[in-house]
C-alpha cells in the first residue's frame, strides 16, 4: 500500500484534495483507537485530534493506516 498524497488526487480525470482523514491504530478490537486530522482552511497546517488533544501538526509522512479520507475537488 502507497501512503496518501495530500496535494492532489487524480481520480478518473478529476482532481482532488485531502481535507480531513481518520486513522486507525491497534491489532485487535479490544485495544483499537481512532484519530482524525483536518486541514486548517487550504493550507497545509493540519489540527490533529484523538482523545487526549488536540494540536497542530504536519501531515504524517508514509500515512497508510487510513480507514477514511474526505476530498475537496480542485481545479486542475
Amino acid at each position: 500500500m502507497r501512503a496518501v498524497p495530500t496535494i492532489r488526487i487524480n481520480i478518473m480525470g478529476q482532481f482532488y484534495k485531502v481535507m480531513s482523514a481518520i486513522f486507525y491504530h491497534g491489532s485487535y478490537i479490544e485495544k483499537d483507537h481512532y484519530t482524525s486530522i483536518c486541514r486548517e482552511g487550504m493550507s497545509n497546517t493540519w489540527i490533529d485530534a484523538n482523545n487526549a488533544q488536540i494540536k497542530k501538526r504536519q501531515w504524517p509522512r508514509g500515512a497508510k493506516n487510513i480507514c477514511i479520507v474526505f476530498l475537496q475537488k480542485v481545479d486542475k
